[in-house]
């Protein structure tokens, strides 16, 4: 901590003087087979494109020369031949930026800038890892107003939280995260508000997106992209129509049945009350009534008791003497 205050105090009385200083650099990662950025930038920001700049390895090892406003590539290593790239229109604000091309593990190291004319120096370092391959992703489902998260996985499970991640649609970005930190200010306007990058899930190698209240304008593929390695991955969003449930057709439903119900009672008992349909007794005949009933029962007994009494006489008279016949 002292330190850092002793080196600030002292690029400060450095500026105060006029005196050219550079800013403490910040570590550089990248990933084989992607490019790398490194940057040194002077505190007062004096022009530099008039200035030669010499970025080296080593005390010998020129990695990128520029001198009379131009690049000198006949100076450089052969390694770094045709990889490298200054940024010219940067050196007009004192900072001096450099991109390594397709860099490789043997790129590892610490990089420095010489300003000989002004006899400044700063250096940086470089950390290059393996290169990186996304497993082939599946395609996700969703239903419209509802979430749909979206991932894309390493398969070696690199730590990419340091790293520039771009999830994209077309030209346009859906999440930006630099710098350890989201970018709202560089996303789509459509999605502003409604995505949220896992950052937990940035340290295992996975690259995880959700986006909240999905709408069918939301259906296609979606690709992430790792800035600095090169790996893309893609995926596709599919947003199906919300089934909606309508109140009214559940009282229908309901209310259909219950007055036909009721339809039919009313009927049945006006029926009745009007003698069309007449309610017989349990164990009477249908469509007698009780009245009915009982004059038949009783009309029953009257003509049975005519029978017996019919039966009767002629058996009296059957039983009588019969008179001898005057016939001889």
């Amino acid at each position: 901590m002292i330190r850092k205050l002793l080196i600030a105090q002292t690029m400060f009385i450095l500026a105060a003087v006029g005196q050219p200083a550079c800013r403490p650099s910040q570590p550089v990662e990248a990933v084989e087979g992607g490019s790398a950025t490194v940057q040194c930038r002077l505190v007062n920001h004096t022009d530099l494109s008039s200035t030669t700049v010499e970025w080296n390895r080593g005390l010998t090892r020129q990695v990128h020369v520029y001198r009379s406003q131009r690049d000198d590539p006949d100076s450089q290593m052969l390694e770094y031949r045709d990889r490298t790239t200054l940024n010219h229109v940067d050196l007009t604000r004192g900072v001096v930026t450099l991109t390594i091309s397709n860099v490789s593990l043997s790129n590892n190291g610490s990089y420095e800038v010489y300003l000989p004319q002004l006899e400044v120096r700063c250096s940086t370092l470089l950390t290059v890892g393996q290169h990186l391959v996304f497993r082939p992703s599946q395609p996700v489902e969703a239903v419209e107003g509802r979430n749909a998260t979206l991932q894309c996985r390493l398969v070696n499970h690199t730590d990419v939280s340091k790293y520039t991640v771009q999830w994209n649609r077309g030209n346009g970005y859906v999440h930006f995260y630099r710098g350890q930190h989201d970018d709202p200010d560089s996303q789509m306007l459509q999605y502003r508000n409604r995505t949220t990058l896992n950052h937990g899930d940035l340290t295992r190698g996975v690259l995880t997106l959700t986006i909240s209240n999905v709408s069918l304008s939301d259906n296609g593929s979606y690709e992430v992209f790792i800035s600095e390695t090169g790996p893309r991955c893609s995926t596709h969003l599919t947003v199906a129509a919300e089934k909606r449930i309508h109140v009214w057709k559940i009282v229908l439903c309901v209310l259909i049945p219950s007055a036909v119900v009721a339809l039919v009672v009313v009927v049945v008992w006006i029926l009745v009350e009007r003698r069309v349909i007449r309610i017989s007794k349990k164990g009477g005949d249908p469509g007698v009534d009780g009245e009915e009933l009982k004059e038949l029962r009783t009309g029953a007994a009257e003509g049975g008791e005519d029978q017996q009494k019919e039966g009767s006489e002629v058996k009296d008279h059957d039983n009588e003497p019969k008179e001898p016949s005057d016939e001889v």
